[in-house]
């Protein structure tokens, strides 16, 4: 949630609710995608100071010695990462593995994009801070920004970011051209049936909204059909018809 954006009752009294019931305030804003300042400002007067057991702090400091960030095992543990800083203040943390910048929501964007290939950024600022310092580590990290949405994907996964897209993406209508764009954007290109797939996708949508209204005759339809086949035999090949 982007900063000094007010919000509604119900996500304050969410808020409340959340810490109140021993959630820390750092995990409440991560679990609402909102900053800990604004979670902060409406617990002002809840005071969660959490009785952390011996065993857990061992392993805490353990974890860190091997290795393992301190925003991580914050994560981890559920736990406020000043509460893991203080726990850990004598020992110098590995920040990542080593990379330095990668932690937070750039270390939760880096896990995405090496598990599935790629991955949507999340909503907020910083996305050119984070691409600039996740490509400083990983050249083989890719970005494109189209219709308002950016999308982080790992080199030789063009396709499946360009068809996850085009599956998520928030338009009424995807036309040829439009579709070229997208996948000229990926600098991909889709097999025949794929690109029927898409736009017959599209269609059935039109049809619905027509199939919708009462008021609507069957003279209609059978003229958006005879329109969006002409559409298709212009843009695509015969074979694919």
């Amino acid at each position: 949630m982007p900063k000094n954006k007010p919000i509604s009752k119900e996500t304050k009294s969410l808020i409340r609710e959340q810490v109140l019931n021993g959630k820390s305030k750092s995990q409440v804003a991560r679990d609402l995608s909102i900053t800990f300042r604004t979670v902060w400002n409406h617990t002002k007067d809840i005071h969660t100071q959490k009785v952390i057991p011996k065993e857990i702090k061992d392993k805490i400091r353990k974890e860190v010695i091997e290795g393992k960030s301190k925003y991580q095992v914050a994560k981890d543990y559920n736990l406020c990462r000043t509460t893991v800083y203080r726990l850990t203040e004598d020992i110098n943390g590995n920040t990542s593995n080593g990379w330095a910048g990668i932690r937070g929501k750039t270390l939760d964007l880096l896990q995405k994009i090496v598990t599935n290939g790629y991955t949507y950024s999340p909503n907020g600022g910083y996305v050119q801070q984070r691409y600039r310092t996740l490509r400083k580590y990983f050249p083989t990290i890719r970005r494109v920004t189209i219709y308002g949405r950016t999308i982080f994907y790992l080199k030789g996964k063009e396709g499946e970011a360009a068809r996850a897209f085009l599956e998520r993406v928030n338009k009424k209508i995807i036309s040829y051209q439009e579709l070229k764009q997208v996948t000229d954007v990926f600098r991909v290109d889709l097999s025949k049936s794929e690109k029927k797939g898409f736009l017959r996708k599209n269609q059935k949508k039109i049809y619905g909204k027509l199939r919708g209204s009462q008021s609507t005759s069957n003279s209609i339809l059978k003229e958006a059909q005879a329109e969006f086949d002409g559409f298709l035999r212009r843009f695509l090949p015969s074979e694919v018809l």
